[in-house]
């Protein structure tokens, strides 16, 4: 076990920071959005910042809670998050321990981020409805988020994994490790051993689960489609193809994307850039834009999901 977890805390419990090179989106970028920066402190004693963003008016009293992936945090997520204010909603975000502009050493577990969540509802105690909507490691908190808070019954799991093991199970391509992993996890939060899909059988909460079939990170066959299965008629479905990890982007932004990051990672990782300015200068003619158009068909079905 003392090997295992010291492979998965050197290749996932990590810091994790903006790439300097990577482009990302900011406020200014979006002309109307409004954005407050706020700070608390979870349950480990780590300031936490956590993001409201709205265009004014508000059109409607529910909240979104968007519980952004794994990296550096919310600013990847920066055009998901206008497209939800775009449509009158106020959106609240947050950065886990370890990750982006919260302070920490690293990320400590991948249940951390579901803490740090419980820790802020209970620090807001918002009054209003609140619908939760996550991609990947925030779609696995967000299935533990509201399978905890009896005040949120809806949730948008996009891109999601149900546990630990088969979060873990692309990324180590072995079962068996997977399974270790997550009996590591469960030996630091024995409060998450339980697992999702016991939860979903019986649950009334209305969850909308949105996911590639050609997901690489995410297994579909292994998560989602064993939710199918239980056919719970309170848990509705949005199955994609080609969409990859992305399923709300549009199929050119995803190759596109793709063909660029999966490039940027390879020569990096071959340590092909001699300093940070060459790693700039590959992102120079890259368009942000291009790698994020929001998929309008698919956000149109996020939108009645929420109401």
């Amino acid at each position: 076990m003392a090997i295992v977890s010291d492979i998965y805390a050197r290749n996932f419990l990590i810091r994790y920071d903006f790439d300097i090179a990577i482009p990302y989106f900011d406020v200014k970028d979006f002309k109307g959005l409004r954005s407050t920066e706020s700070t608390f402190n979870n349950g480990n004693g780590v300031e936490i910042h956590y993001f409201t963003y709205s265009y004014q008016p508000v059109r409607f009293s529910k909240t979104i809670l968007f519980l952004p992936g794994i990296g550096p945090g919310h600013k990847a997520y920066l055009r998901e998050i206008n497209e939800l204010a775009l449509k009158g909603y106020k959106v609240i975000t947050l950065d886990y321990e370890g990750c982006g502009y919260s302070k920490g050493e690293r990320l400590p577990s991948i249940n951390q981020p579901t803490l740090d969540v419980l820790d802020l509802l209970s620090y807001l105690k918002l009054k209003e409805e609140i619908v939760l909507v996550g991609h990947s490691l925030g779609a696995y908190t967000a299935l533990n988020v509201v399978n905890r808070v009896n005040k949120i019954s809806k949730a948008i799991i996009i891109s999601g994994f149900l546990t630990p093991k088969l979060g873990m199970l692309k990324f180590t391509k072995s079962h068996i490790l997977a399974r270790d992993i997550e009996r590591y996890e469960a030996q630091i939060h024995p409060e998450f051993v339980n697992n999702n899909l016991e939860y979903l059988k019986m649950s009334h909460d209305k969850i909308l689960f949105i996911h590639s079939k050609d997901d690489p990170k995410v297994s579909y066959r292994h998560n989602i489609n064993k939710v199918k299965k239980l056919r719970n008629n309170f848990l509705s479905f949005l199955v994609v193809n080609n969409k990859r990890h992305n399923p709300t982007y549009t199929l050119e932004s995803v190759k596109y994307k793709d063909k660029i990051m999966d490039e940027y990672w390879k020569r990096l990782n071959k340590h092909k850039f001699s300093s940070d300015q060459e790693r700039l200068d590959y992102f120079k003619d890259v368009s942000i834009k291009g790698m994020t158009n929001i998929d309008q068909i698919v956000f149109a079905k996020i939108i009645n999901f929420i109401g």
